[in-house]
Parts: C-alpha cells; sequence; structure tokens
C-alpha cells in the first residue's frame, strides 16, 4: 500500500516538472518544431498533458491489481467506465462541440475512472482509499497549483520569444522542483533527497 502512494505521487511529480513548462509554452514550442502549427494543436498538447497526469495517478494502483490475478471483475468494470470517453466524444461531437472536447472529456471520465479503481483496490487488496487521499491526492494540490503560478505571470508579462521559452523552461522546473520539496514531501522524504544529493557532491 505504501508503494502504491508513493509510486503515484512521484509518477506524478516527475509529470509535473516536465509538463508545466510545456503546457505554457505548447504553441512557440510547436511553432520551433513545426513552423506551420495546424489549429488547435497547442490546445490540444496542453490538455493531453493534463490528461497523463490524471491517468498516471492510477497506474501503480493498475499493477496492484493484476499482480493479484483477480482481473476479470478490474478490467470489465474499468474498461466499461473508460468506454464512456467514447459514447460522451461522439455525442458532444454530434452537438457540435471543438475538436479539443474530446481531452476534456477524456480528462473527466479517466478521474472518474480513477474513484472507481480506488473503489476496487480496496474491494480487490483491501486498500484503505482514505491513505491515498492523505498520502497522493493532498500532497499533489498545492504543487500542483502553486506550480502554474509563476509560469503564468512570466507569459503575462514578457513577449514571446527564444528567451521567453528557455527561461520560462529553467523557472518552471526549478519553481515546480521547490513547491514539490517543500509543499509534496514528508520530512523523511526530503532528507534521503538531500542525502542523495550530498553524496553526489562529495563524490
Amino acid at each position: 500500500f505504501y508503494l502504491i502512494c508513493k509510486r503515484a505521487k512521484f509518477s506524478f511529480f516527475l509529470l509535473l516538472i516536465f509538463a508545466t513548462p510545456l503546457i505554457f509554452e505548447a504553441e512557440h514550442i510547436l511553432q520551433i518544431w513545426l513552423v506551420d502549427v495546424p489549429d488547435g494543436a497547442p490546445r490540444f498538447m496542453q490538455l493531453s498533458l493534463l490528461g497523463a497526469m490524471v491517468t498516471t495517478l492510477g497506474n501503480s494502483g493498475y499493477t496492484a491489481c493484476i499482480a493479484t490475478g483477480q482481473i476479470k471483475k478490474y478490467s470489465i468494470i474499468i474498461t466499461l467506465v473508460g468506454s464512456m470517453n467514447f459514447f460522451i466524444s461522439w455525442v458532444a461531437y454530434k452537438s457540435g462541440a471543438p475538436a479539443e472536447m474530446t481531452y476534456v472529456i477524456y480528462i473527466i471520465v479517466y478521474s472518474i475512472v480513477q474513484v472507481v479503481r480506488l473503489i476496487l483496490m480496496r474491494e480487490i487488496l483491501g486498500f484503505p482509499i482514505i491513505m491515498f487521499v492523505k498520502g497522493v491526492l493532498s500532497k499533489i494540490f498545492l504543487p500542483f497549483v502553486l506550480a502554474m503560478i509563476l509560469p503564468y505571470i512570466l507569459v503575462q508579462i514578457i513577449e514571446p520569444s527564444l528567451g521567453r521559452i528557455v527561461l520560462i523552461c529553467i523557472s518552471s522546473v526549478c519553481w515546480t522542483g521547490f513547491c514539490i520539496v517543500i509543499l509534496g514531501l514528508t520530512k523523511g522524504e526530503r532528507d534521503t533527497i538531500f542525502s542523495k544529493i550530498r553524496t553526489v557532491i562529495d563524490k
């Protein structure tokens, strides 16, 4: 149970560190890469990164449930809930929704999938849901919110340029890492990380 929570939390944090600057500089990074950026591509990129963050929270729970061998009920329920993404997207498109709406629907549906997965984990593994809430969700909320503040401010006050991309990438990684270390980690986790850094510096 401890490892399930740790893997979910650290997977989310690692993705957050790299995704944050990409979310805020999606358009200009794609311009450098593609030159002619298709309409909506930056928004697709931003939403897909947010969707990946939601999905990564459930990977360790998936692994733990599959390891028990009791996969029939788990697979059927998760697949049925996840397939809501297709049907809701179809309805949205038939109603005239923009193309990127499918990513929004994906994020919502897979947030529901994570809740269903926790319920199944409790049934299959005896996993205490409150442990996930306290050990993962409560730990990632503030770092996630605060990580978005600095790059948002920089985007508002600095004109688009290669220099801004570099500045946001560097400052965002440092700021996000700081928020994670101070607010997202326990004292034991911070001590372990600092100990590893000191060991590397000493060598």
